[in-house]
């Protein structure tokens, strides 16, 4: 079977470089050493042919650094959140937990949560919703409990789609899966 990945090193700074054959992008590795721009190739490569295992490999290494980091959900994100305020803004933070548009993910893992459970979120079309999703993802990021660049994954419809500089946004990351799913 014909690889995804190719490694190149460019002349210019010695830094290593993936190209993809399929696409024909090409992605920086930020790595000037041969050994460590080998094995991300072959995990790179490795995680294009066996998808299906690629979340529970990804929990295994990130339990080896922090067993919790994979079994936190949405609802200790949002009691720590809850924590950190007082007075009335703790009263409408308080409120805002309970809203039944966060149901869908309450009890989701951070990891596994992917950017059409936030759609379901917002679906329910109020702007507190809104607002109060965008605070609890932001709390997650701030506090190290989300990993931006799991969450920065594209979506499988839209893999041709060059996300703009500084696109980590929740905002934009939920408009490219509408796009997507609208092009399906």
């Amino acid at each position: 079977m014909k690889q995804k990945f190719r490694l190149y090193r460019r002349k210019k700074g010695g830094r290593y470089y993936l190209h993809n054959e399929l696409t024909g992008k090409q992605e920086s590795l930020h790595t000037s050493d041969r050994m460590t721009a080998t094995r991300l190739l072959h995990a790179k490569n490795e995680a294009a042919k066996q998808p299906a295992i690629n979340l529970q490999i990804a929990k295994a290494y990130l339990a080896a650094t922090d067993e919790c980091f994979v079994k936190r959900t949405w609802r200790e994100v949002m009691v720590d959140f809850v924590k950190v305020k007082s007075g009335s803004n703790r009263t409408r933070a308080e409120r805002a937990v309970m809203d039944k548009a966060f149901d869908s993910i309450r009890d989701r893992q951070l990891i596994e949560t992917r950017p059409e459970h936030f759609l379901r979120v917002l679906e329910f079309k109020k702007v507190s919703t809104n607002n109060y999703l965008r605070r609890f993802h932001n709390f997650a990021v701030d506090m190290g409990c989300v990993d931006l660049f799991h969450h920065g994954q594209q979506h499988a419809a839209c893999s041709t789609v060059d996300p703009p500089p500084g696109s980590g946004s929740l905002p934009f990351r939920i408009w490219r899966v509408e796009n997507c799913l609208r092009q399906k």
